[in-house]
């Protein structure tokens, strides 16, 4: 266990910092202006290291709103185009459908599983070294 941030506190996590670790999560949900609110409150307390603000600061910007964005992407990129053409008269329709191409399936869950585990596991770690400060 390394030593404390200079000037930090043995009180334990106070509200200032679980607000803090709250809006680098979900503050990007907020035009994110919350995750901004988030940065400065991070890289202005003395609970954190150097390193913990960096963390807290690149994994990932703007948090879970990078998922939730990714989400979107992916399911555009898979979303496809039909068109019903009737082959002949009275036999029915035969449906066409083309596909844009988009993510293979395992490799858009795997990223998307970072995306969303990352900056939990960065919370959780901040969380824990405030509790140490």
């Amino acid at each position: 266990m390394g030593p404390p941030a200079a000037g930090a506190s043995g009180a334990g996590v106070g509200g200032l910092e679980i607000a803090t670790v709250v809006l680098l999560l979900v503050g990007g949900f907020l035009f994110g202006i919350g995750w901004i609110v988030g940065l400065i409150l991070v890289w202005s307390s003395r609970r954190w290291t150097p390193v913990d603000k960096l963390l807290g600061t690149l994994l990932f910007p703007g948090g879970l709103v990078l998922p939730v964005l990714a989400v979107g992407g992916l399911l555009y990129a898979a979303s496809g185009s039909c068109s019903d053409d009737f082959a002949q008269a009275g036999k029915g329709a035969v449906v066409q459908c083309t596909s844009d191409g988009g993510v293979n399936p395992v490799l858009g869950i795997v990223i998307m599983a970072l995306l969303v585990i990352v900056p939990i596991a960065t919370g959780i770690h901040l969380v824990r070294r405030a509790r140490r400060a």
